[in-house]
């Protein structure tokens, strides 16, 4: 499992969002702004050869006692068309760390694929201390995994957290922050779903469908850049146009 060391001021990491609530400056949007290239090598990363990536029923989430209370907030938070992106979310993150060689603590990636867009919900909804609503679900999900693990654990689970709205988020960055960024992008934009057998995300949409994911979470990222300027959401919205990467995801052409 590789672990890295994020630097304090890095944009997206735990020490920033506490210091920020995720207000972000114009150095940051040229953050954002660059790691637009990054993402765009992704896209054209050729699709592995030799590589195996398990079926479905070996990817189950794990039934620790801090994955179901993830799952009982998660159902309980979630709306009905947002709920299955978490889920999409773990099984993409699971795929890509098959393909990139990757052994994350499964557990801490469970709870913070399941729960990455908590603040999309009311439960963990942003607020003027904390406009960003990566890092409003970030605080919330840190308070569910403390008692059960460590402080230490919880800041990594509210870091991926924070940072998967980089647009683009390293290896080099940790594994933990690197596949929920990177499974939460599969399921929006369709992004790396070329370094993934087509079997395997047929096999994920039936198990939790899309339906109209694309159009509710365009929508919804959207109404929440506008409520909340000065966040990555408004830039990424307003700026990047990601609702409507969100609309045309790939996924949606997939026969299932």
């Amino acid at each position: 499992m590789t672990e890295a060391d994020v630097p304090h001021g890095t944009l997206g990491s735990w020490p920033w969002a506490l210091d920020t609530g995720g207000a972000i400056t114009a150095d940051d949007e040229a953050t954002l702004a660059g790691a637009m290239g990054s993402l765009a090598a992704e896209m054209n990363r050729p699709t592995p050869s030799g590589v195996t990536v398990p079926d479905l029923g070996a990817l189950s989430p794990p039934d620790s006692g801090l994955a179901l209370q993830a799952i009982q907030l998660w159902s309980e938070a979630a709306s009905t068309w947002l709920r299955g992106h978490g889920y999409r979310t773990w099984y993409f993150a699971r795929g890509l760390a098959a393909v990139d060689g990757l052994a994350p603590d499964l557990e801490l990636l469970f709870v913070a694929c399941l729960l990455h867009d908590l603040g999309l919900t009311d439960h963990a909804a942003p607020s003027l201390e904390q406009p960003c609503f990566a890092v409003s679900g970030a605080v919330a999900a840190h308070a569910l995994v403390e008692p059960g693990r460590s402080p230490a654990d919880a800041d990594r689970v509210a870091e991926a957290i924070a940072m998967h709205l980089n647009i683009d988020v390293p290896l080099g960055a940790g594994d933990l922050n690197y596949l929920v960024a990177a499974g939460t992008l599969v399921d929006v934009a369709g992004v790396r779903l070329q370094l993934l057998p087509p079997r395997f995300a047929d096999e994920v949409l039936k198990l939790h469908p899309r339906g109209d994911f694309g159009n509710q979470v365009g929508a919804a990222l959207e109404a929440v850049g506008n409520r909340h300027p000065r966040t990555r959401c408004c830039f990424l919205t307003k700026t990047l146009g990601v609702g409507d990467f969100a609309r045309a995801c790939p996924l949606d052409q997939h026969p299932s």
